[in-house]
């Protein structure tokens, strides 16, 4: 079975450079209200199914 071991998430929404290790087994992401615990998900899967397409998710301010 493949696995995710770490997400680096660099000017993706609300993170500028965040580096996430995960464990094996069962993961539990929280924390506070708008603190960026769905743009993991929505990062995640962008990787895999490759949507959304383009910039939609970029930092404001950032050019890459």
């Amino acid at each position: 079975m493949n696995t995710i071991n770490t997400v680096r998430l660099e000017n993706f929404q609300s993170h500028l450079d965040t580096s996430i290790d995960f464990s094996t087994g069962l993961n539990v992401i929280v924390g506070q209200s708008d603190s960026g615990k769905t743009s993991i998900l929505r990062a995640i899967r962008w990787v895999l199914y490759n949507q959304p397409r383009g910039t939609d998710f970029m930092r404001v301010g950032a050019d890459f």
